[in-house]
């Protein structure tokens, strides 16, 4: 009896080596690492630690957003954004359009209630904050 590797869930023994060449979010969702990553054209790629400064500036951002955002919308940080199947990203905040969904049921945000999406550019990530990111 063959098993279909397709459907294969990530496991931190296998994550470096997607069944088909590629993850889908359903696939890594729940994986547990012991360093925060992304998806990004089905590779997990790993997150460098974020410096004191870059979370002093997303922090300040976020509460300024939060503060003068309309009711409609909420404000997340460091939350999956769901692209596609094979690209979830983190960025460091989101707004987004909470009008009709659950926020308390959601795995992720997906792309298309998102408002704005801000990076804050670290020296270790500016290839992916500045190309690959806004490119997907």
């Amino acid at each position: 009896m063959s098993t279909d590797r397709r459907l294969e869930k990530a496991t931190p023994e296998t994550w470096m080596n997607p069944p088909g060449g590629r993850w889908t979010f359903d696939q890594v969702k729940d994986l547990e690492l012991p360093f925060d990553w992304e998806l990004m054209d089905g590779a997990i790629v790993v997150r460098g630690m974020a410096e004191w400064w870059h979370d002093q500036v997303r922090d300040e951002l976020f509460f300024r957003i939060k503060q003068v955002k309309p009711d409609l919308y909420g404000v997340n940080a460091e939350r999956c954004l769901v692209l596609d199947a094979h690209n979830t990203v983190k960025p460091d905040i989101v707004v987004f359009d909470k009008s009709g969904i659950d926020v308390a049921s959601l795995a992720a945000t997906p792309a298309g209630i998102v408002k704005l999406a801000v990076e804050v550019v670290s020296p270790d990530s500016q290839v992916r904050d500045r190309s690959s990111k806004p490119f997907l």
